[in-house]
């Protein structure tokens, strides 16, 4: 018996997804020609912020590669997490231009009001798109759905954990004392950062469940 299609077929929603993706990075991009570095010291900065944004770009799509490799479409609201985590990664590539730093190599952000208000909307954003992944994982997880083998279900638990961790961490970061606390003059917002960013690395790194045959 032919398995039933869902509203939108699969490969419409990875095609989307995958332009999303390359647009977003694209648009990092071609904000370091946009305007032509003055100084050394702004290119630098420059750099860090493309780096930055790059690695956690390619991070979140690593995961949302792994996740939705097993994930049905058919559902509803499998479609709206994904349109809702599109719309977050074109903002977040947007959001991170208003994002100056200064001080290099050090990612140590200007202190303006453009700066603070940039980060704090880009702190929600990326708590946004970690949560939808959580959310993701979730489903993944419901036994009776079968849709990961039994052996590696405590394995996809832990990454729907983490990502949790992750997302609400994020929503910490964005708190306005985030941003007045500083170490090393470096406000807490930044340095926290960090903890999801080289996590989330360490979770694409790790084979949570065997790829589909």
């Amino acid at each position: 018996m032919e398995k039933p299609r869902g509203p939108i077929p699969r490969s419409r929603i990875e095609g989307l997804s995958d332009l999303i993706f390359g647009l977003a990075l694209s648009i990092g991009a071609i904000s370091l020609i946009a305007q032509p570095p003055a100084t050394p010291d702004d290119m630098n900065s420059r750099i860090i912020t493309f780096i930055f944004n790059f690695v956690i770009l390619i991070a979140v799509w690593l995961q949302y590669t792994m996740i939705m490799s097993r994930l049905p479409v058919e559902s509803g609201a499998v479609v709206l997490a994904n349109i809702i985590l599109l719309l977050l990664i074109i903002l977040v590539a947007y959001l991170n231009i208003g994002i100056h730093y200064v001080k290099p190599p050090l990612p140590i952000p200007a202190n303006t009001p453009l700066s603070e208000y940039s980060s704090q909307l880009y702190a929600i954003d990326l708590a946004g798109m970690v949560g939808i992944l959580a959310v993701l994982a979730h489903i993944l997880t419901r036994e009776e759905k079968h849709l990961v083998p039994q052996e590696y279900l405590s394995k996809v638990k832990v990454t729907r954990n983490l990502l949790i961790f992750f997302a609400i961490l994020f929503l910490f970061t964005a708190l306005p004392q985030a941003w007045d606390w500083k170490v090393w003059e470096i406000p807490i917002r930044f340095l926290a950062w960090w903890i999801p960013l080289i996590g989330t690395i360490y979770l694409d790194v790790q084979t949570f469940w065997k790829p589909k045959v």
